[in-house]
């Protein structure tokens, strides 16, 4: 197995919350040719980053500023040939897969690619980890390699707001919104404020007692759906939704087009991380994760799988670690947190 298709994964189990003082993400271009067909594009290689965004507890780590995963992927526009960038260095293509490449052009892109297209940036993050994952199963590589680029996969859909754009005098209004939550918690955790602030928003959407114009209760739950998002917390998206658009409810205006393309992403997030969770359960089966990490990947396969909507699953993984003892402190609260979430408690801490 190649470390190197694992290194965006495995370098983040252990990784809680860092402090430091590190400056926003950095990259620099990159003129790349494809070592499968010669064609020449360009891509972006970091030289800094920081993780001061916080982590989802599904181990993704977020920066302040551009995210290394969303552009450490790269696919090549003419043959779809997709991997981290030492997958395009020369010689890094054995022989077999290239003529299997060449010859048979196994590799199918969700969407449509345009010939011209210069930078590999230009293709959503998400295809070029579906087109990863389509090599990486042409090159024969194991579960854990399928697990890793698959979860990244799902997570790219954490990130992108544009379409809350639509919404008119949305900066006006949010802002007003937030002003009438209780103050938030002091936790330095970035995720731990997301969530917190997206329960609340919901709350004060269903609270009589708030004054609000529906217009703004309607905006309070598209806000605490995106916060939820942003953090990967799939059944409270999906819970926020199901209020936002009741059966037999037609939405309209700009949030119709908001609400729609959020519940698109959040279905092709899970979607990935159902995938991911079969290929981690299929790495574990086959001894293929080291030893110290184990605790992690069984705990981060109980969570997906709650995170996917599957309760049932999720506490079969989730409450026999947690009878475990020796378990360090960050890893055990983040087991005692999904078991309460796979029972139905909300994302986010409750009010004081």
């Amino acid at each position: 197995m190649r470390t190197r298709w694992v290194r965006w994964g495995t370098a983040m189990l252990a990784l809680t919350v860092v402090v430091g003082t590190v400056l926003a993400t950095t990259k620099h271009p990159v003129d790349v040719t494809c070592p499968v067909c010669a064609r020449a594009f360009k891509a972006a290689e970091f030289m800094s980053t920081n993780s001061f965004g916080g982590q989802d507890r599904d181990f993704l780590g977020h920066a302040r500023g551009e995210q290394v995963f969303l552009f450490a992927c790269w696919t090549c526009p003419k043959c779809l040939y997709s991997g981290y960038g030492d997958d395009f260095k020369a010689g890094a293509v054995p022989d077999a897969v290239l003529k299997t490449l060449r010859e048979d052009r196994p590799l199918k892109s969700p969407v449509a690619i345009a010939a011209d297209l210069e930078n590999t940036e230009d293709i959503p993050a998400w295809v070029r980890y579906d087109l990863a994952i389509q090599t990486a199963k042409v090159r024969g590589e194991k579960p854990l390699v399928l697990a890793w680029l698959t979860l990244r996969a799902g997570q790219t859909q954490r990130f992108g707001d544009a379409g809350l754009a639509r919404i008119g005098d949305l900066a006006t209004r949010a802002k007003a919104l937030v002003a009438k939550l209780p103050p938030s918690p002091p936790e330095r955790d970035d995720y731990l404020q997301a969530t917190w602030r997206a329960r609340r928003l919901f709350e004060l959407a269903a609270s009589a007692d708030a004054g609000l114009s529906d217009p703004d209760r309607e905006l309070a739950r598209v806000l605490a759906a995106y916060d939820y998002a942003r953090r990967g917390e799939l059944p409270d998206v999906r819970r926020v939704l199901a209020v936002l658009r009741p059966e037999g409810k037609a939405l309209e205006g700009p949030v119709a087009l908001v609400v729609a393309e959020l519940a698109e992403r959040v279905d092709r997030e899970a979607h990935y991380l159902a995938l991911a969770a079969a290929s981690f359960e299929s790495a574990l089966t086959l001894d293929l994760v080291k030893a110290d990490e184990r605790v992690n990947h069984r705990y981060l396969v109980g969570e997906l799988h709650r995170r996917v909507g599957d309760p049932a699953k999720a506490l079969a993984w989730l409450e026999p670690l947690a009878a475990e003892a020796g378990l360090d402190a960050w890893i055990a609260t983040w087991v005692t947190e999904a078991i309460a979430r796979a029972k139905g408690e909300p994302a986010g801490p409750p009010a004081k």
